[in-house]
């Protein structure tokens, strides 16, 4: 099952993950916030202004310990008989869920990766999205719905 991945870090020199989003190609969704690997000083200027301000706490908020295990057991969960196949327009993105699953590196299900760029009617209908769904931009799991809604247009 495709599995689309965002996430949003705290910089591109020394980048540590704040939050990710997945949404599976059945709906399912999976958004959490990591809140014990990084500082509010280690983030850019453009992630305290932009991406911050967007976190939710509560339920999505969870140490990093945790997000191995929650992110483990929702792609378990979607995966079925096919396993998952993890798509982001990142390779960042796949790094850091990659640092979160620590030395294991890969969950217990089939798990392939993809990073994609999407091409101009593909990237239009992924512009759409967030207005037509009124998503966040920077927001992980908002820009994973939009990336799978760009990617859906292509017909693959």
């Amino acid at each position: 099952m495709d599995v689309y991945l965002d996430t949003e870090f705290t910089d591109f020199t020394n980048a540590r993950l704040i939050s990710l989003g997945m949404v599976a190609a059945n709906g399912e969704t999976l958004y959490l916030e990591i809140n014990d690997t990084w500082t509010r000083a280690d983030c850019s200027e453009f992630v305290r202004e932009v991406v911050l301000p967007l976190l939710e706490g509560g339920e999505h908020a969870c140490t990093a310990a945790e997000a191995d295990r929650r992110t483990r057991a929702f792609l378990e969960r979607v995966a079925a008989e096919s396993g998952v196949m993890l798509i982001s327009d990142s390779e960042i993105d796949l790094v850091l869920l990659v640092r979160v699953w620590g030395e294991a590196g890969k969950p217990a299900v089939g798990t392939d990766a993809a990073v994609i760029t999407l091409g101009m009617p593909q990237e239009m209908a992924r512009e759409d999205a967030y207005e037509a769904l009124q998503l966040r931009r920077h927001h992980a799991l908002d820009d994973a719905i939009a990336l799978k809604r760009g990617r859906l247009m292509s017909g693959a």
